[in-house]
């Protein structure tokens, strides 16, 4: 990795640390506010996720117990960012 790109690195696990910490801090709304905020977040404001990569990472975890946004979260682990794949 050269210089430049553990920067670059650094920066993009900076944005994503403080998007995730804005979530956890104003998302106590419920659920579904929880998820609008990370749509707003993560598809149109920063462009991580296209609007399908969205509602297609809403449907895994559909099957799984507990509440939805954390259930959501750990599955963009495996996801590709928009324009990335």
């Amino acid at each position: 990795m050269t210089p430049a790109t553990a920067g670059s690195a650094k920066k993009r696990l900076g944005e994503v640390a403080w998007v995730l910490a804005k979530l956890g801090v104003i998302g106590f709304a419920g659920p579904a506010a929880h998820l609008a905020l990370m749509r707003q977040e993560m598809v149109v404001r920063r462009h991580w996720l296209s609007e399908q990569e969205f509602l297609d990472l809403l449907e895994r975890p559909a099957c799984c117990r507990g509440r939805l946004p954390p259930r959501s979260a750990c599955c963009w682990d495996d996801a590709e960012p928009a324009g990335q794949g």
